[in-house]
């Protein structure tokens, strides 16, 4: 069982989330050691009197040898924000803090949050080179469930490299049966996504983000850039998304036709776990329904903001001819011949409806059977609820403190 554990965390929601987790740790035990870039975070965390340390804004670096890759295959440099100059620098900043914090630590586990930003990529890396076990957290999307995995997320993950693993668990068909009915129910009932509004719904939570936001950019060593480039985001952030003109969903309720979600452009699922974007995507969809002789239904994804984006999207299709809607996503898959999709949750909704899914990028469900989908939902998948507010109970803390040690 881990001893000492380092938190990486990135945002004040993430913040919320893992402090979460305080009292049950500490009560097994276990010192917990917060390491962040961001302000608020670590203003939060000296409130609460939590151990903590945040980048400094110094020119302390690290020297020795670091793989292109934990700077390179980000979300900062993939998406821009970053040059891969500067993605070094701080990337070797991080690592020589990440050194100095550890000293006092000596923490034989480090908890990540996704894992595809540049401080989640350095801190991956330094927990290989000492030796520390890992621990990556991301949304499972499914109500109350959190993927949890020792390796990363995604095409990162162990699971992904080895569905097998599944096997270890047993799982009650029946409760699986019972869950599915309800998840279903459920979902038709209510279509909202959680992500879209959770952390944005203060003054605060906009303060927190541009204050987090300004001072990681002179880490960056290229303020201006990274300043402008976020300042286009939180100009959209305030802004309603472009006004797309839906289709009904009675214009093809009677005909036979393929569905494809569309994925949040800037996400890690699109950038570093697929070769395939949303357009490219739709692209080979639209291909697809013409060879099945079905038309191609399109749902843009409700958290994307980027408003050009979605003209793009509407553009293509006046050239291509689909359907572009904002129907509730169960029953557009309820009513599908198939589902076509990147790596979207949805497509592992669509496994869950039993419907015939087709995915395009590394889906960790791709290859799943029914026993396979139990267990993962089942047992796999740990009972956290990501958008709670209230403490993570000490079972639960012992489950993450296992699989951490999963071998």
């Amino acid at each position: 069982m881990a001893q000492g554990i380092i938190i990486i965390v990135e945002s004040y929601v993430r913040w919320i989330f893992f402090s979460r987790m305080q009292k049950a740790m500490e009560q097994l035990g276990v010192r917990l050691l917060y390491f962040t870039t961001c302000p608020s975070v670590y203003f939060s965390a000296k409130k609460a009197g939590a151990d903590i340390k945040m980048l400094a804004l110094n020119n302390t670096a690290f020297n020795g040898s670091m793989e292109p890759e934990c700077y390179e295959n980000t979300l900062d440099v993939k998406s821009g924000e970053l040059s891969r100059a500067s993605a070094q620098k701080v990337a070797r900043s991080i690592y020589a803090n990440l050194l100095a914090a550890n000293k006092s630590m000596n923490a034989d586990t480090l908890f990540i949050y996704n894992g595809t930003t540049i401080l989640g990529a350095v801190a991956t890396q330094f927990a290989r080179d000492q030796g520390l076990k890992t621990l990556f957290f991301e949304l499972a999307n499914l109500p109350g469930k959190m993927f949890v995995d020792p390796e990363g997320i995604g095409g990162f993950s162990r699971l992904y490299r080895s569905t097998s693993i599944l096997k270890n668990y047993t799982c009650n068909l029946k409760e699986f049966e019972t869950w599915r009915r309800s998840f279903i129910a459920e979902k038709l009932n209510n279509s909202n996504v959680p992500q879209v509004v959770f952390g944005k719904s203060s003054m605060q939570d906009y303060l927190f983000y541009t204050g987090d936001k300004l001072y990681f950019a002179f880490l960056t060593k290229e303020p201006i850039k990274y300043i402008l480039n976020y300042g286009d985001k939180f100009s959209k952030a305030f802004s309603k998304h472009v006004a797309l003109q839906y289709d009904s969903s009675e214009s093809f309720a009677h005909t036979s036709y393929i569905f494809f979600p569309m994925q949040v452009s800037h996400d890690s699922q699109i950038l570093i776990h697929s070769n395939f974007d949303n357009f490219t995507a739709i692209k080979k969809a639209y291909s697809l329904s013409r060879k099945m002789g079905a038309n191609l239904v399109v749902k843009p994804h409700p958290a994307e903001t980027d408003r050009e984006y979605l003209g793009k999207v509407y553009n293509l299709k006046r050239q291509l001819g689909f359907y572009l809607v904002s129907d509730n996503t169960i029953k557009l898959i309820q009513n599908a011949q198939a589902i076509i999709t990147i790596n979207s949750t949805v497509g592992l909704e669509a496994k869950i409806m039993k419907r015939n899914v087709y995915v395009l990028g590394r889906a960790i469900y791709a290859n799943f059977d029914e026993n396979m989908l139990a267990s993962y939902v089942m047992k796999y998948l740990l009972n956290i609820n990501y958008f709670s507010f209230d403490p993570i109970s000490t079972d639960t803390a012992c489950l993450l403190l296992e699989r951490a040690d999963i071998c």
